[in-house]
């Protein structure tokens, strides 16, 4: 960071993808890039939220991305976190500096408030140094450190937490105000299942720790007054539950191919051994990884002494309500994170939500889980015990590398080298620590030195996966882009197959796409994109089963020819050049049989990059005035597959729909364009269809010449308006009643948990008084 590097994994973009691959960034042959694992990142986490804190700098609502899948909402997906609190750095230090000190301030901030809760806890400056320090930098936390997602919401656990023991300390009011909003930022912060893990702890750490209270205690009242606090404080971040939970509903959540792709991200049991050592399965970073999925989802590690110091804390036997808690939640977290009975429970009765997340993210629970019991082991330092279980530990490492060593493990020849060298690590540490135990006789020396061990270990982990980018990767000017830029205003770009134009990438110099990447894409747009890549087959029947089974949350065009890319407004192509033998060059030539030449002509390139124009494209604006009635979305797009003529005729989810008779001067432009608003100018003689091939989602209103009017649904996915004769100026407005409930429920709710503890606090200076 010093140095001016930011933690973002953008070096992939530059040198893995065009057109930024193909730019002078001051390196001889392209850009280095660490992890090419991270694309998320720079394709999703960090497009959305800077795109959001674009809006807000401008005093406009975030609440639409008008640039992927011909708009889709913005605020509703969630993981754009545009409230998160911590955001407020990209607004005062710029989007990409203030994402990287987030990022950075991410280790200290959890750290730090572990570090107060174990101590309020009563615990030494040892032990609660070595809790901070292993639930900040986690293996499950760190390899998704940069999509400042996870660990973000991971940050308010332990604080939380702290302020519930203060609560019970002082029995003060304001401590529980103050752990109700610190809900706010982990239901704002971008992630469904870590924002539940920590519901769920702090619920059960309040339930047991008011049942741990002396029997004279009500603690049904307690515990009540408890449950109401995390409600509240759940209430707080409606202003992002709401929509969120609007989109859902027409979203492809539950129908995501992703999620059965990776058999709902249940671990093989094999995988158990990446809790002693992190790279068995290599690492992406090293470009070696050959595991059963992705690095990301299988990263249980939490130092291998840590380990050892939780297993000795599982099997203390003075043990309190705590330390059973966060056993049981630790076996439980592994239990369901890794594929047995218990953990396909949850796919199998298809709960709600959780069913359509990774069961490897439980893992997050194991950690934090690990970071308490191994603070609570180092406290009470049975040297012998913990001698014992690293003696274990290292036995086993040591059997599983004498058996691939001698070929007894099944293991692929390419891999052995990398399992055998990633083993010896571990097995030094794990020798390191038995020495600690054995030779150090001065107990807190010794702590501080398996303090320094695990420190060591757990930065080693992070240091190697975790890449640092010039800044300047996705804000210098690209030829490319400046180009298209320059020739259209609206028009929209899409690109070949090939390591070009990441998926949302095309945001960084705001420009429009029909395509993108999100978990949560609209139902409705993902059946039209289906329609799009079969292209126009006059023999096709409607059958109604273009909306049967499961959905990529990746739309990538794979018929280039296909004519329903006109209908959506894509007038430029973007493609790279390759040279007779495959290879990209600035000398080569765009793939001629892949593309149309009656439908596409080059019109600029820059270096290994190609611009093509459609010469066929329609406008993403226009006037219609034969229409005919389809309230079937899906039968919209099987008509349209089938050959329905789009561009004389739309289909209007209306019955008896009007015809109208051109005019011999009508026009239609649009006098504005931004997020959440379009404006246009119409002329018709006789009155026509205005035409938008922008997505119709709910909470899009219009205004006609300042009176409300109706937003019909067009072409399955658009929107049309019917215009009177006339000059007409129209607004396009989108205003949805979610974010407005959402708003007001989160206003309320902070009100209240503000006023309260005042209202408490004067209430007990009366009652003083009179006394």
């Amino acid at each position: 960071m010093l140095r001016g590097l930011i933690p973002l994994p953008t070096d992939a973009l530059a040198g893995a993808y065009y057109p930024w691959a193909g730019q002078n960034w001051g390196f001889v042959a392209g850009v280095p890039y660490k992890n090419i694992s991270l694309t998320d990142v720079f394709s999703q986490l960090y497009p959305w939220r800077s795109l959001a804190m674009d809006l807000i700098r401008h005093g406009i609502p975030p609440l639409w991305n008008s640039f992927s899948f011909s708009g889709y909402p913005l605020l509703a997906n969630w993981q754009s976190a545009p409230f998160y609190p911590l955001n407020l750095l990209m607004l005062i230090f710029g989007n990409i500096h203030g994402y990287g000190i987030m990022v950075f301030l991410q280790p200290i901030l959890t750290a730090s408030f572990m570090y107060i809760f174990l101590r309020q806890l009563k615990l030494s400056r040892v032990a609660a140094s070595l809790g901070g320090l292993v639930s900040a930098y986690s293996g499950f936390v760190m390899v998704y450190l940069e999509y400042a997602t996870i660990g973000q919401i991971m940050i308010w656990l332990p604080l939380v937490l702290y302020l519930f023991e203060k609560y019970f300390e002082k029995r003060q009011i304001r401590f529980l105000a103050l752990s109700s909003i610190c809900l706010f930022p982990v239901l704002t912060g971008g992630f469904f299942q870590p924002a539940f893990y920590v519901i769920l702890i702090a619920s059960l750490y309040f339930l047991f720790r008011c049942l741990s209270l002396p029997s004279t205690t009500n603690k049904s009242k307690l515990i009540t007054l408890g449950a109401a606090f995390i409600l509240i404080g759940i209430a707080t971040a409606a202003i992002q539950l709401v929509p969120t939970a609007e989109l859902l509903k027409y979203s492809i959540r539950n129908l995501d191919s992703n999620i059965t792709d990776y058999h709902y991200g249940l671990l093989p049991l094999q995988n158990l051994v990446s809790f002693l050592a992190p790279d068995f399965f290599g690492s992406p970073a090293t470009a070696n990884y050959w595991g059963a999925i992705q690095y990301q989802e299988a990263t249980g590690y939490f130092s291998v002494i840590a380990l050892a110091l939780t297993i000795v804390g599982i099997s203390a036997k003075k043990r309190g309500w705590r330390l059973n808690l966060f056993s049981t939640l630790f076996i439980g977290s592994v239990l369901l994170a890794f594929d047995n009975p218990i953990g396909r429970l949850i796919y199998q009765l298809k709960f709600p939500l959780l069913s359509t997340g990774y069961a490897s993210r439980w893992l997050i629970i194991t950690a934090f889980s690990g970071a308490f019991l191994s603070a609570a082991a180092i406290e009470r330092f049975n040297q012998k015990k913990l001698t014992f279980v690293l003696s274990v530990i290292l036995g086993i490492l040591v059997l599983i590398y004498g058996l691939i060593w001698k070929a007894v493990i099944p293991i692929s020849p390419n891999h052995i080298p990398v399992v055998l060298r990633n083993l010896l690590l571990p097995i030094a540490l794990l020798v390191a620590g038995i020495a600690i135990c054995i030779f150090i006789r001065n107990k807190n020396w010794a702590k501080w030195l398996l303090l320094i061990l695990i420190a060591f270990d757990l930065g080693r982990f992070t240091i190697k996966f975790t890449p640092f980018s010039k800044p300047q990767y996705t804000s210098q000017a690209i030829p490319v882009f400046e180009y298209i830029k320059s020739q259209s205003k609206f028009d929209r770009v899409i690109s070949d197959s090939g390591p070009i134009l990441p998926a949302n990438t095309w945001i960084y110099p705001k420009l429009y796409s029909p395509t993108g990447y999100d978990p949560l894409l609209i139902k409705d747009y993902a059946v039209f994109f289906r329609g799009l890549n079969m292209g126009q087959e006059k023999a096709s029947e409607i059958n109604g089963r273009l909306d049967d089974g499961l959905f990529t949350r990746y739309l990538n065009l794979v018929n280039l020819n296909s004519p329903l890319i006109d209908l959506v407004g894509a007038k430029y192509l973007l493609t790279v050049k390759y040279d007779p033998y495959g290879k990209i060059r600035p000398w080569g030539k765009i793939n001629e049989g892949a593309v149309n030449p009656d439908h596409y002509k080059p019109v600029f390139e820059d270096g290994e990059t190609a611009v093509l124009q459609n010469q066929k494209v329609l406008p993403r604006a226009s006037l219609y005035y034969n229409a005919e009635s389809e309230t079937d979305s899906v039968k919209a797009v099987e008509k349209l597959v089938a050959g329905f003529d789009f561009r004389n005729k739309i289909l209007i989810d209306k019955e008896h729909p009007i015809q109208y008779i051109p005019g011999e001067d009508d026009t239609v432009e649009i006098t504005g364009y931004s997020a959440n608003k379009v404006n246009f100018r119409v002329k018709t003689q006789n009155g026509a269809y205005l035409f938008l091939t922008d997505t119709f989602f709910p909470g899009w209103q219009v205004s006609i010449n300042g009176k409300r009017g109706e937003i019909l649904r067009a072409d399955s996915v658009f929107r049309a308006v019917e215009v009177p004769q006339g000059d007409t100026h129209i607004e396009m407005i989108y205003s949805p009643n979610s974010y407005k409930a959402g708003a007001a429920i989160s206003t309320t709710s902070l009100l209240f948990i503000v006023i309260l503890p005042i209202f408490k606090i004067r209430n007990r200076k009366v009652k003083g008084g009179k006394k």
